[in-house]
């Protein structure tokens, strides 16, 4: 319970509103202590693939061809990781999704823009 305290009150000092995210109110553990997924070897395999090194190196640099050409293998990837969640695959899938998408100046790449509905109810605060 202290560890979803502290994240709250360093969430609120940093970006000034309450979090109501998945992972705040079901107290998911921070990226560091997240351990990898029990996920099926494909996946695994398939997410090593596509967040690799060579990623990482090249959204590092902004690389906006790469961040284009990734997008859409990350926005599936995502989708499949997610019944694993919490889990380190998703987190690095998503960080890697955050990168193209701060490549990319916060436009999603045509054809992308799909709206997905979340119907979790957040918690009074």
């Amino acid at each position: 319970m202290k560890q979803k305290l502290s994240r709250h009150a360093a969430l609120k000092f940093q970006y000034k509103f309450d979090c109501i995210c998945e992972a705040c109110c079901d107290n998911w553990p921070t990226y560091l202590s997240l351990r990898p997924g029990k996920i099926p070897s494909v996946l695994r395999y398939r997410s090593s693939d596509l967040i690799g090194p060579e990623t990482i190196e090249r959204l590092q640099k902004g690389d906006k061809m790469f961040a284009y050409k990734q997008f859409k293998p990350l926005c599936e990837l995502a989708e499949d990781l997610e019944p694993y969640a919490p889990c380190k695959e998703l987190a690095d899938c998503q960080e890697a999704l955050k990168q193209c998408l701060a490549i990319l100046e916060g436009t999603v790449p045509y054809g992308y823009s799909q709206v997905v509905e979340w119907k979790a109810i957040p918690p009074k605060v």
